[in-house]
């Protein structure tokens, strides 16, 4: 049997709020687990992900490029490329404790995260990041990796 499936809430607060100590434990990170989609490393990852298209120029010939040259800034945007995939892998991990027996107790949380994925999975099918011109290889397969 998984850990996940004897001790649901627990993993919620582990695997969401093991960085925010502020916002308690048991109870409180209970009802606090949905602090992870509204703050922190989730909405830091989103918020730069949805802002890339205005880093995105067209060339004469139509083709679409990264305008972000500068090695110091590459080298962070791959970082954060990286948690970003790392952290929706979690969210897929997790989301099984959204179903079954807590599907009622977790239906706010769990629309809301539904909401979210299909926003971000709608804008990087309509941006097409991996598609740019000139990208290195590493930062192409970031933006297929996310």
């Amino acid at each position: 049997m998984k850990v996940a499936e004897l001790f649901p809430d627990e993993v919620l607060r582990i695997t969401v709020l093991s960085n925010y100590s502020n916002f308690g434990t048991g109870q409180q990170a209970k009802t606090n687990s949905f602090y992870f989609f509204q703050a922190g490393p989730w909405k830091e990852c989103s918020a730069v992900y949805l802002s890339l298209e205005h880093h995105v120029s067209s060339g004469s010939d139509g083709s679409r490029h990264l305008s972000i040259s500068s090695p110091a800034e590459l080298a962070r945007l791959h970082c954060l490329l990286r948690d970003f995939t790392s952290l929706l892998q979690v969210v897929g991990r997790v989301s099984s404790l959204f179903a079954g027996d807590e599907f009622l107790a977790r239906i706010t949380e769990a629309s809301e995260l539904v909401r979210q994925l299909i926003f971000l999975a709608s804008y990087g099918a309509k941006e097409k990041f991996y598609s740019l011109q000139g990208l290195s290889a590493e930062i192409a397969k970031d933006f297929v990796d996310v």
